[in-house]
């Protein structure tokens, strides 16, 4: 049987019965560079975790697009990134990157809102964006002063 999704129905008297069959390759596939036996590596990534001067406070899809030719220039051949898809946004509770609402959307917090042609900074949203990094940036600061509260006591 050929590979590829196949329906398998079975008849008997008036009832009938449909099955879905699934018939995979041999073997996953393999970029040629292992083939010839070559040595890869890359870097992975909590998309979330990157910073740049440019994003509002998590990594987007720009500072994704920075690391993966940083990345290619010091000779690395992929990124290993965390899932990207559309999460629950009615149901915050359940935001976990690892149970998607669909796996057919992107989740729009990742947007480069800096590459939208619609939201250039020079207009109304430059107050949002220069709030968010604000915001972002206080949320850091007071964090590092929290954490440094609690070092303090510690002994060396």
């Amino acid at each position: 049987m050929p590979e590829g999704y196949h329906t398998l129905t079975l008849t008997q008297d008036e009832q009938r019965t449909h099955c879905r069959i699934i018939v995979a390759p041999p073997r996953c596939y393999e970029p040629q560079a292992l083939l010839e036996g070559k040595k890869l590596w890359g870097a992975c990534v909590q998309l979330y975790t990157l910073r740049s001067e440019k994003n509002w406070g998590i990594g987007d899809f720009g500072d994704l697009k920075s690391m993966l030719v940083d990345v290619a220039t010091r000779g690395g051949a992929f990124i290993g990134l965390n899932p990207i898809h559309a999460l629950y946004p009615a149901n915050p509770e359940s935001a976990s990157p690892y149970s998607p609402s669909s796996r057919r959307w992107l989740n729009v917090i990742y947007i480069d809102g800096q590459r939208r042609r619609r939201f250039p900074p020079e207009r109304r949203g430059a107050g949002m964006v220069a709030n968010a990094r604000h915001t972002a940036k206080s949320c850091e600061q007071a964090r590092d002063a929290q954490w440094g509260g609690l070092r303090l006591p510690l002994p060396r």
